[in-house]
């Protein structure tokens, strides 16, 4: 999913946002995205809402320094899965 298309498209058409606020697993889906449960915060000046990522599958045995470099700005919005680097 490309994440800046969905906020792009939110920022210039009300109505579509308005959906991904009430129907956001319904509206991300149109773009391919199945298979996940999508909710949608609108943030403000005051609010900014950060995603705990998945953890990849077979970092069991990871250092914590290793699983930083799997974290990227993307998964941490929600907009893609951690993985490796």
């Amino acid at each position: 999913m490309n994440g800046a298309k969905v906020l792009a498209r939110a920022w210039t058409d009300p109505e579509y946002k308005q959906r991904l606020l009430e129907h956001g697993t319904e509206t991300i889906s149109e773009l391919g995205f199945i298979g996940r449960e999508i909710r949608v915060w609108d943030s403000t000046a005051d609010v900014r809402y950060m995603v705990l990522p998945e953890r990849p599958e077979g970092s069991e045995a990871m250092t914590r320094e290793q699983l930083e470099e799997l974290a990227t700005r993307d998964s941490m919005i929600g907009v893609a899965k951690a993985g490796r680097i």
